[in-house]
C-alpha cells in the first residue's frame, strides 16, 4: 500500500524502522495534550511503553499502522483496528482509530490527516467494515474540526471522574 498525493508525500504501511520517529511525534503531540488538559498525565516510561505497543500492533492482523512520509521522513501516523461493537448492536464489528498524530510543525500541510485516515478507511472497507469510531479530545478544537469536516459526528461523550 502506497498512495501519493503531493509529489513528495506518501502514505504507506508502517515498519519497525519507523517506530523511533513515530515516538518523537507521539511525544510532541502527547505533551500538547497534557498541556491542554491536566487530566492527561504521561507515564515516566510512556514513550517506551507506546513504542512497545506499536511494535506489537505491527504484527496484528486486526490492526493497521500507516505513516505519512515526506522526503524520507515520517511526519504522521494513524493506527486502525477492527473491533467488536457494543454487545447487542449492529454492525457486530466496527473500525477504530486508536491513535492518530501529525508532526505539529507539518499540520495543515497538504491534507496529511485526510490521507492517513483515508488509508485506514480503505483497509477497513476491504474487510467489510462500514463504520469508524475515533476518540477525539474535547481540548483539541483543531482535531474536532478535522473529524467533523471528514464527515464524523459525535456519538457519545466519555465522562472522566477521579475516584477518591
Amino acid at each position: 500500500m502506497t498512495t501519493m498525493s503531493a509529489p513528495d508525500l506518501s502514505i504507506r504501511r508502517a515498519h519497525a524502522a519507523d517506530v523511533e520517529r513515530m515516538v518523537v511525534i507521539w511525544q510532541e503531540v502527547s505533551e500538547l495534550l497534557t498541556n491542554a488538559d491536566r487530566r492527561w498525565k504521561l507515564a515516566a516510561q510512556g514513550s517506551e511503553a507506546w513504542a512497545a505497543a506499536v511494535q506489537e500492533w505491527l504484527t496484528r492482523e486486526d490492526m493497521l499502522v500507516v505513516v505519512a512520509e515526506r522526503k524520507g521522513t515520517v511526519i504522521g501516523y494513524a493506527v486502525g483496528q477492527v473491533a467488536a461493537n457494543a454487545a447487542g448492536f449492529e454492525p457486530a464489528q466496527i473500525g477504530l482509530i486508536n491513535d492518530f498524530a501529525i508532526d505539529p510543525h507539518g499540520r495543515g500541510d497538504g491534507g496529511i490527516g485526510t490521507q492517513l485516515v483515508g488509508a485506514i478507511r480503505a483497509w477497513l472497507r476491504e474487510r467489510g467494515i462500514t463504520y469508524l469510531q475515533a476518540r477525539v479530545p474535547t481540548s483539541q478544537p483543531i482535531a474536532q474540526t478535522f473529524w467533523r469536516a471528514s464527515g464524523a459526528s459525535v456519538l457519545f461523550d466519555t465522562m472522566w471522574m477521579k475516584i477518591e
